[in-house]
């Protein structure tokens, strides 16, 4: 049987570890934290896009620019636009997308009359 093959040891230098290794952990760290952002903003950037209504690309495909607006800034309202919601119903107006037709329906019977 032979013997096994006995590697030589890796000699890192004092001064190496003294210096490069600091610098090396500090350089990890700058690049973490610059990495972090921009990991945040994609994950921000995909969950937005995960989360947007298919209403909104429906109204896109159809061209209906108007629609896709006034839907897109329904989205933006989604967190706390549920309080605004409830207040536009207290007072019987219509909330959410609902205003868009109502909307729609006054441009047909006012709006188109007008040259």
């Amino acid at each position: 049987m032979p013997e096994p093959s006995i590697s030589p040891a890796v000699v890192i230098p004092r001064w190496v570890q003294l210096v490069g290794l600091p610098l090396l952990l500090l350089l990890i760290w700058v690049v973490a934290g610059a990495v972090r952002h921009v990991v945040f903003i994609f994950l921000v950037a995909l969950l937005i896009a995960l989360l947007e209504p298919p209403a909104i690309k429906t109204a896109e495909a159809n061209a209906d620019f108007t629609s896709r607006l006034a839907l897109q800034e329904e989205a933006k309202t989604m967190p706390f636009g549920v309080v605004w919601d409830y207040y536009c119903e207290q007072k019987g107006v219509p909330a959410g997308p609902a205003w868009l037709s109502e909307m729609k329906q006054y441009e047909k019977a006012v709006l188109s009359k007008r040259s």
